[in-house]
């Protein structure tokens, strides 16, 4: 799946090619269709023609026939030039995909990249939309300190020797208290 990069004018060309596709005249089944459903017009003067009608822009977009000029960048230059400030993935989003329930609107974004990149599943819209990540703690201790009418805390003389603290109230709060350390080890999610 190749989406990354993708270009705007790739994904105007595609819309393009999606939802205003050559008229020719004719059915399929070779039947000829009526003079009211026969357009003449290209499939970008046709979206021209749509986007000048329902966004009314400030200049008019326009489709140049100049031959040496790429035609869909031409267009997306003027959608963000001249007076108008559209973006085209809103315009996409808004007119493309947005639809009135939620599952048609998914329909609408795998129609798209599946157009885009071939192999495109609701799966690969999870994958992008819904983020993944871990979160780890290492070295994880606990200490429960109890106080010295509970437990007796213990003072090391020497390497291995130990004997009762019997320090009194009133000594400093490190030694009243005895405390018991607990390694938890380490916590992944």
């Amino acid at each position: 799946m190749v989406l990354v990069n993708t270009s705007k004018s790739v994904f105007l060309s595609t819309i393009i090619d999606l939802y205003f596709p050559w008229t020719d005249g004719a059915h399929s089944d070779g039947e000829n269709l009526d003079e009211v459903n026969f357009d003449e017009r290209t499939p970008i003067q046709k979206f021209v023609a749509d986007f000048n009608a329902n966004y009314a822009p400030t200049t008019p977009l326009v489709v140049l026939t100049d031959v040496e000029t790429d035609q869909n960048e031409d267009i997306l230059f003027q959608l963000e030039n001249d007076g108008n400030e559209f973006n085209i993935y809103e315009i996409i989003f808004t007119d493309y995909i947005l639809a009135d329930n939620l599952d048609d609107s998914i329909s609408n974004l795998v129609f798209l990249f599946y157009s885009i990149a071939g192999e495109f599943s609701i799966d690969n819209i999870k994958s992008i939309i819904i983020p993944e990540f871990s979160v780890s703690l290492d070295n994880i201790n606990i200490v429960l300190e109890l106080p010295k009418s509970i437990i007796k805390p213990l003072i090391e003389i020497s390497l291995g020797v130990s004997e009762v603290d019997e320090c009194e109230v009133g000594s400093s709060p490190e030694l009243i208290k005895a405390s018991i350390d607990f390694p938890l080890g380490s916590l992944y999610f």
